[in-house]
């Protein structure tokens, strides 16, 4: 099993660092292939046959820019071969990085904002996850 939360393209930024991957691909395009697909493909190539990946993406906006980043993640974790078995929602009252005022998670209603998390799996499910075992790992943080 895996679960990875990436930085959100330029939403999240961390630090300065010029490995940052906001800094290291100028484009939403350049990220997606230089960034996300390898990070998924990585995830792809180490879980094993019946392995679970839990990601944790959502949409974000700069200005008047929207970067699509739930669709574009589950295309691409689709076409490296993983099925797209469910979706859970996070309440998230606080967002990481320090770029939050000027950008904001696109879904949201007025008192929380909701982020998705794919799982995703690699050949044939296995039946060992259900509802108890994510509301563990996720600490009952997680709407089904």
């Amino acid at each position: 099993m895996a679960f990875t939360s990436p930085p959100y393209y330029n939403k999240e930024r961390y630090s300065k660092d010029e490995n940052q991957s906001y800094i290291k691909y100028k484009s939403y395009s350049l990220w997606l292939d230089g960034f996300l697909t390898g990070m998924i493909k990585n995830v792809y190539d180490w879980l094993g046959d019946g392995g679970v990946f839990f990601l944790n993406v959502a949409d974000t906006k700069n200005g008047k820019e929207r970067y699509s980043i739930q669709d574009d993640s589950l295309s691409i974790a689709k076409s490296i071969g993983f099925n797209h078995s469910d979706t859970y929602y996070m309440v998230q009252t606080v967002i990481a990085g320090n770029n939050t005022d000027k950008q904001q998670l696109m879904e949201s209603n007025e008192k929380n904002k909701f982020e998705p998390i794919f799982k995703l799996t690699k050949g044939v499910e296995p039946v060992i996850i259900d509802k108890d075992i994510i509301d563990i790992f996720f600490g009952g943080d997680v709407r089904v």
